[in-house]
């Protein structure tokens, strides 16, 4: 009888767990920052949680991508936040590309410098067309964490 008791008291955990982790709600909205080194990209990863329990979601790794290819991405952690009951919390997870990266990628959306320009006026022209770059370049985020043990992960096409 115990056991019976225990068993099913383990089975409602678990399925309350995923009711939760399945009602979560993740958006992904991008901030950007130029300096001199590159463009900083911070995804903001928005959780909503519009159930009645708390959830114990791990820290998202989110990974850029062009064209299939890895460009950078966050370190892997273990690190866990609590969402309590109907509230919202905002991750950032910041990603850095430098104006090299950027420079070689420009080949596949056919952007090239005049012959005569020197590398600083490289820099100083994709400084000053950053959003235009960034968008062209058709730059991917991926997304994957954990909610109650539930691994949830996405993508979305960065627009600035």
């Amino acid at each position: 009888m115990i056991v019976g008791v225990f068993a099913s008291y383990k089975v409602s955990k678990v399925v309350s767990a995923t009711m939760v982790a399945m009602g979560m709600v993740i958006k992904i909205s991008l901030e950007t920052k130029v300096s001199m080194q590159g463009v900083q990209l911070t995804t903001n990863i928005d959780i909503s949680n519009p159930t009645e329990s708390s959830m114990i979601l791990t820290s998202p790794f989110v990974q850029l991508f062009h064209k299939g290819e890895n460009l950078v991405s966050n370190e892997v952690s273990s690190k866990k936040f609590e969402i309590k009951p109907f509230t919202k919390t905002r991750l950032p997870i910041v990603l850095n590309l430098s104006w090299q990266q950027i420079q070689g990628l420009l080949d596949s959306v056919n952007i090239s410098f005049p012959n005569n320009y020197s590398s600083i006026q490289k820099v100083l022209w994709m400084y000053n067309n950053y959003k235009q770059i960034i968008n062209k370049l058709g730059l991917k985020v991926n997304y994957s964490t954990y909610a109650n043990g539930i691994n949830h992960k996405g993508s979305q096409t960065i627009k600035i």
